[in-house]
């Protein structure tokens, strides 16, 4: 079935804006409304409606200056691609057909486990996790999926007494955590939301990924890399990028993870960026908090500016993911080539099968 949202080029959703055949002029405006429209609720507190309606109602108020359909759930079928460990296969979301209905559902089950109510934090992100994957694979919208689901959890967990913030999750996690949800593990949506209701390591995130949002270029994006506070209990090995506060940034190469100077030698004195590190981590401290009052002084410690260092820690990896990139290709290009042949083939069958049938119905075939 053809993309019925998408305009002649295939790319640029049909608007109320007025935008023709550039998806990324439409995606900064889209971003410029909504985000009016989000400060709106956040002042003013979502819609007065409940279960699935709910989330219908979220989404029409947030993309009501964009779509026509806003708050209507999406009337094709959607796939996210999947290129990882090797897959290039598909996650399908719910079908069109079942999305009101396996809407409803999720929400009647929410209310029989009484929303989540009387739990602790840890009780809470682990009870939450489900209907987290859930949702996402419910995927109910074209587009702002997303943005919607945020406020929706946000809210159940105010509800419930919790208090639950987004901010500081990149992209890439988001994405690791929804696909991983979307096939049946739950633990990374657990991890997500267990690090998101612990004030001092969601305070740490949020710190850290400021940082990285001051000094974001378009080589050193954090929005593409898995960025995580440390998780009290395990070990980690890596490299050192600098330390502010009772902070560190490091990297295993492939993500970024927050951790606490308390789990190092000597609280890390005498590290210098680029060395390698390996520890356990303990717990996060709320109280031993500092926001860097500049951009450099998260790195003081190694003497250099914050752009310098991320540039010389950092840079590593997007070389690294670029070549990964280009390993990959001939796979994916490959994939997508059975794909075509597999589906020509179909074709050939299907009007091989009406062939026939026409054949019979006219007589000539005994």
């Amino acid at each position: 079935m053809a993309d019925l949202y998408l305009q002649d080029d295939g790319k640029t959703l049909q608007n109320k804006l007025g935008i023709r055949g550039d998806p990324a002029t439409l995606a900064g405006k889209e971003a410029v409304h909504v985000n009016s429209r989000l400060m709106e609720l956040r002042e003013s507190g979502l819609p007065q409606v409940q279960g699935f309606p709910l989330v219908k109602a979220i989404h029409r108020h947030l993309f009501q200056d964009v779509y026509e359909w806003a708050g209507k759930p999406r009337e094709i079928n959607l796939a996210r691609a999947i290129y990882a460990e090797g897959r290039s296969d598909a996650v399908q979301f719910t079908s069109a057909q079942r999305i009101d209905a396996e809407g409803q559902r999720l929400f009647e089950d929410l209310t029989a486990a009484n929303y989540l109510r009387g739990l602790t934090r840890e009780q809470f992100a682990k009870g939450l996790s489900p209907f987290f994957g859930r949702l996402n694979t419910l995927h109910p919208f074209r587009e702002g999926n997303g943005r919607t689901q945020r406020l929706v959890w946000e809210h159940v967990a105010k509800e419930a007494g919790h208090e639950l913030s987004f901010e500081g999750i990149s992209r890439e996690r988001m994405t690791v955590v929804s696909i991983a949800a979307s096939t049946g593990d739950h633990e990374p949506v657990r991890r997500m939301l267990a690090e998101l209701l612990d004030p001092a390591r969601s305070q740490a995130l949020r710190t850290a990924t400021r940082f990285l949002e001051a000094n974001r270029t378009p080589e050193i994006d954090w929005q593409d890399r898995y960025v995580a506070t440390t998780e009290p209990g395990q070990e980690y090995r890596g490299i050192f990028v600098g330390a502010g506060g009772e902070h560190f940034l490091m990297h295993d190469r492939k993500n970024i993870y927050v951790g606490n100077l308390a789990d190092l030698p000597d609280r890390g004195r005498g590290f210098d960026s680029g060395d390698a590190v390996a520890f356990h981590a303990g717990p996060a401290r709320l109280q031993a908090l500092t926001a860097p009052s500049s951009a450099s002084s998260i790195t003081e410690s190694a003497g250099l500016t914050a752009t310098e260092r991320l540039r010389r820690n950092v840079d590593r990896r997007t070389e690294e993911l670029a070549a990964e990139r280009e390993r990959e290709r001939p796979a994916r290009e490959a994939a997508l080539e059975r794909e075509r042949a597999d589906e020509r083939k179909r074709g050939l069958e299907r009007k091989k099968q009406r062939t026939q049938t026409q054949k019979k119905d006219h007589g000539l075939e005994p």
